[in-house]
Formats: structure tokens, sequence, C-alpha cells
């Protein structure tokens, strides 16, 4: 039977390299310190980016505020004008409604004179042609 062979033993390294025990440890101190630096370095990169966008949607989402509050403040002046201009139409109409009223009222009271006018004349009438026919 042949000698077995003798395994190595090894470990894996942050990177997934196998580096075999008792390798120097300054070398794989050295490589996971440039390897950090190097990964800090892209974190960095990475959250400046992503500052530089969020200022930018900052800055989006401001004007889009002072646009809407714009609109909001015009909305509402229009809004008001129209309510004025609503109240003061209203009151117009409720003057012109008290107006039309007196004036029915008024035709109302002289047709009622009217009626007993016509009615006098009507007697009047109805006794002249009495009289003229001799009844009376």
């Amino acid at each position: 039977m042949p000698p077995k062979a003798k395994k190595r033993k090894t470990t894996a390294s942050e990177d997934g390299e196998e580096v075999a025990l008792g390798q120097e440890p300054a070398l794989i101190a050295d490589r996971s310190i440039s390897d950090t630096l190097s990964h800090c370095a892209q974190l960095v990169t990475t959250i400046t980016n992503e500052n530089i966008s969020l200022r930018k949607q900052v800055a989006d989402l401001q004007q889009k505020k002072e646009t809407l509050s714009a609109t909001v403040e015009a909305l509402e002046e229009g809004e008001q004008r129209r309510t004025d201009w609503y109240q003061r139409h209203i009151a117009d109409l409720k003057e012109e409604n008290h107006r039309l009223w007196q004036t029915i009222m008024r035709l109302t009271s002289e047709l009622g004179s009217e009626k007993k006018r016509i009615e006098k004349y009507k007697t009047l009438e109805k006794l002249l042609k009495e009289f003229l026919e001799g009844r009376i």
C-alpha cells in the first residue's frame, strides 16, 4: 500500500484564496489592510455619490414644494375672488328680488283697487241700465 499523501493544512482568506497555514501573518495583514482600505475608498465614493444624488433630490423636492406653494396660494386667491364675486352677485340678486317683491305688492294692491273700481262701474252700469229700462 502506497503511503498516504499528507494534506496541507490551509485556510481561506477573506477574498476566498487559500493560504497555507503558517504563512507569514504580515503578508495576510498587509493584504487585509489593503483590501480594507480599498473597500473603504469604494464606500466613501458610493456614499459621496449617494449624498450628491440625495442633495439633488432634496433640491428638486424643494423646487416642487415652492411651485406647489405658489400654486396653492394662487388657487386660494382665485377662490377668494370667486367667493367675493358670488357674495356680491347674491347681494345684487337679493336686492333685485326685494324690488320685484315690492313691485308685485304694489301691482297687487293696484289690481285690488282696479277690481273695486270695476265692480263700482259694473254696479253703476247695472243701475244705469235699470234706470234706462225704467225699472228704477
